[in-house]
């Protein structure tokens, strides 16, 4: 379905773009604009910027722009209408017409099979928890600690040991066995058993809450036998693009102003237990980009708690590049001396030991030094110059005015004077500039025929006359991304020129090829500092040009029709004729056009 254009443009009237854009990135002021590292390309220097005057958005790197709700529709790879939903709910805009068949605008008919063979899955394996043969399993998790309220908020279950069994249930329900397998719900061995059979279940959600899949945990260690079974990827399933427990973090963790990211299920759910329900998991992988675009948009302080082994704590080195290139605020909660992960700290020290031991926060700079010097043996001269080298790069990144004090640490432990780590910092940084920060990507040279156009287009959105001047002369574009603009903005145009936000709103609902690069470049035309808005005979030059360069093109067509089989110098007698006729216009052309900057200049 699709919503009416105008709602659209009633909901983006009360909304602030860059309130929406810092939901998920952090927003810097300047002037009158807001910039950003652009979430939409391996952005090192910001490169998007964001007008509240103009309510858009654009990257000048990668070119992605458009409006508050298709931001959230790039960044969440979302359809358009559940953008326009998520945008409505979060500035409490509220009509009836957003009421209208809510599942059809945030589903994907293609997925919906597979979702709902994983509900009723779900609901399989509750059924198992609460059997005779789930008793062993209700003991367990009660013996854990895990009460009825804790396991419904889980929706924590049991898959029978009779795996067949629960095939044979999804196919009685009407799911297709292709589904079943595609979710890889069946064990690779023998594709009638379910492969999680005889084990506990945690339910992994997406970030809309959505059971994309499961995990399975032994009630005892078998020997030959994995703890934890996942779900193998699947049309829904990315391990390394979910967090667990997300979806039930986001208001949570608004109002603590910070969320723990922790390694597993079972810790997740002693902070719960502990009144700490803001807590997500990694499940065990390396963070991703995923991960990363997922903790930018909670924006608030990531606590990072991984297991205090050399593993976890290389984990958690590994996170300080990236989370700090996306400039995610973080910490990390070190304690040299334990062992026990969080759900063990909980059953023996109690919820206060727990809290505890998560408020034993450092910065990353404080981590950084305290990791190097557990992992690196300072005795030797090589071994303390290798953490040296481990460390400039990571004080190179700091405020200049923490420098000092990091590098005399550094001296400290490692004996080399303040001077020599200076020189080498400084050396360190000049040879590593980044070019990024002088780097802006050169205005495209448009030839004559496409600059004409495109002054044309952009004052079609300023005044009636530029729109006349189209109707009446220039009839279409020769550029093709630019002609389909203009088609779109002759649909919606009546009295008045529509506006830049109900064009895009219209090319978002009516969908088509092209139609994100259409909106970038609508976004590019709205930024264009160099396009003066023109008055009646600046705009009969720019008609003037085009039909230049139009003439041009025709006799290029002709000249090749006029070449074609003849010999090779009858060819070259005729392109040299050709070109001394259209050399003098080729020359008033240009002259032309160099007024014309004149004027824009002026």
């Amino acid at each position: 379905m699709n919503f009416d254009r105008q709602l659209i443009d009633d909901l983006l009237k009360k909304t602030d773009i860059t309130n929406i854009v810092s939901r998920y990135i952090p927003v810097t002021k300047k002037g009158r604009n807001f910039v950003a590292l652009c979430p939409f390309h391996d952005d090192k220097n910001p490169s998007l910027s964001i007008s509240p005057d103009k309510q858009i958005f654009k990257c000048f790197v990668c070119g992605t722009g458009g409006s508050a709700i298709t931001f959230v529709q790039n960044f969440e790879k979302i359809t358009f209408p559940l953008a326009v939903k998520k945008v409505a709910d979060w500035v409490g805009f509220t009509d009836p017409r957003l009421k209208m068949n809510d599942q059809s605008i945030q589903r994907d008919e293609k997925l919906e099979p597979f979702f709902k063979c994983l509900e009723d899955l779900l609901e399989y394996y509750h059924f198992g928890l609460a059997s005779e043969e789930g008793k062993l399993a209700r003991d367990y998790l009660l013996k854990r600690g895990l009460d009825l309220p804790i396991l419904e908020t889980f929706k924590i279950g049991y898959a029978l040991k009779d795996g067949v069994t629960t095939i044979q249930y999804l196919i009685k329900r009407g799911h297709l066995r292709n589904v079943i397998e595609s979710l890889g719900i069946t064990a690779s061995s023998n594709q009638q058993v379910d492969r999680l059979a005889g084990r506990i279940i945690f339910p992994i959600h997406n970030r809309d809450g959505r059971v994309v899949g499961f995990s399975g945990r032994l009630l005892d260690n078998i020997e030959g036998q994995a703890k934890y079974v996942n779900s193998t990827d699947s049309p829904i399933f990315t391990k390394g693009q979910i967090l667990y427990n997300y979806h039930q973090v986001k208001l949570a963790s608004k109002r603590a102003g910070y969320v723990y990211l922790m390694e597993g299920f079972m810790d997740v759910i002693a902070l719960h237990r502990a009144n700490i329900p803001q807590a997500i998991a990694l499940m065990g992988t390396a963070v991703t980009s995923q991960h990363i675009k997922l903790l930018q948009s909670l924006g608030v302080e990531i606590r990072i708690c991984l297991d205090q082994d050399e593993a976890g704590q290389t984990a958690m080195m590994k996170m300080i590049q990236p989370l700090s290139k996306a400039n995610v605020a973080f910490r990390f909660v070190i304690a040299d001396q334990e062992t026990r992960d969080a759900d063990e700290i909980l059953l023996t020290d109690g919820e206060k030991g727990l809290t505890q031991y998560l408020n034993h926060l450092v910065p990353k700079m404080d981590f950084s030094f305290h990791f190097y010097q557990k992992v690196l043996p300072l005795t030797s001269t090589e071994q303390r110059v290798s953490f040296i080298n481990r460390m400039l790069p990571l004080i190179a990144n700091t405020p200049a005015l923490e420098q000092i004090d990091y590098l005399k640490r550094l001296g400290q432990i490692t004996n080399f004077a303040l001077k020599d780590l200076q020189a080498s910092l400084q050396s360190l940084q000049t040879s590593d500039e980044n070019y990024f920060d002088t780097y802006r990507p050169e205005a495209k040279v448009l030839n004559r025929l496409k600059r004409a156009e495109k002054a044309i287009l952009f004052n079609m959105f300023q005044s009636q006359d530029a729109i006349a001047l189209y109707q009446a002369d220039v009839k279409f574009f020769h550029d093709d991304i630019y002609r389909q603009i203009a088609n779109y903005f002759m649909e919606i145009y009546q009295s008045d020129p529509p506006d830049h936000q109900s064009l895009i709103n219209h090319i978002s609902l009516t969908g088509g090829k092209d139609q994100q690069k259409i909106i970038n470049t609508i976004a590019e035309l709205m930024t264009e500092k160099n396009l003066p808005r023109a008055d009646k005979q600046q705009l009969l030059d720019y008609l003037k040009t085009l039909n230049e360069e139009r003439d041009k093109l025709v006799k290029t067509h002709q000249m090749k029709v006029s070449i074609a089989g003849k010999s090779e110098p009858e060819q070259a007698r005729i392109i040299k004729e050709l070109h001394k006729q259209a050399k003098p216009e080729l020359n008033q052309g240009e002259n032309q056009d160099e007024n014309q900057e004149k004027n824009a200049k002026k």
